[in-house]
């Protein structure tokens, strides 16, 4: 126990850690004008919890050793230099806007908005995205060049999650490839996609 003296450095370790895993690791359910970003917690952040906690009293060895060697404000300047930075890092990396460019993987237009984004976790097929936002003509036709999108069938392109959605007609341009897929509603300037990150296992 003497190693994991003075106990607030202990203790605030196991705190920062988890805030910073829990917000890097979150999941989404976001409509516009939501609540904190429609972040929720990530079923893996539930099953690894016992193995944060390890990592965290693990981390807290060292700031512990600071704080006894120099004193506890030396510990937990040293503490917050490192956590506030990854927690920040971490939170930025996680708005509706990152989230989005993470799933087309190009920067939307400023003053883009978004109505729906919605982040999950499974098994089967890794991280997932989809999610609607406002999109001009010309930044949609970047997209399609960029990704390499082609023309295709637009039946069973968006998952089931978004059928709650505003889903444009049949006749709007659908298009997909390289894990991504996309609708765009040229009336309403809305575009609507789905991105997986992970490969399907059989």
């Amino acid at each position: 126990m003497k190693l994991l003296r003075p106990f607030s450095i202990t203790a605030g370790t196991v705190a920062l850690v988890a805030a910073w895993c829990w917000l890097d690791m979150s999941t989404a359910d976001y409509r516009a004008g939501g609540f904190f970003g429609g972040r929720t917690t990530a079923g893996w952040f539930v099953i690894g919890s016992p193995f944060l906690l390890v990592f965290a009293l693990g981390v807290s060895l060292v700031f512990s050793l600071i704080a006894r060697r120099f004193g506890t404000r030396v510990g937990w300047a040293c503490l917050l230099v490192v956590f506030v930075p990854l927690t920040a890092i971490a939170y930025f990396n996680t708005t509706p806007a990152a989230r989005v460019r993470a799933a087309l993987d190009l920067d939307p237009p400023a003053g883009t908005q978004i109505f729906r984004i919605a982040q999950f976790d499974s098994f089967n097929e890794g991280i997932s995205i989809y999610g609607v936002c406002s999109a001009d003509a010309p930044f949609v036709d970047k997209l399609i060049a960029a990704k390499g999108l082609k023309p295709s069938d637009p039946h069973g392109l968006l998952p089931g999650g978004m059928q709650e959605e505003s889903i444009p007609p049949e006749n709007a341009a659908a298009y997909s490839g390289n894990r991504l897929a996309i609708f765009y509603d040229a009336d309403l300037s809305r575009l609507y996609f789905y991105r997986r990150f992970g490969q399907p296992r059989p």
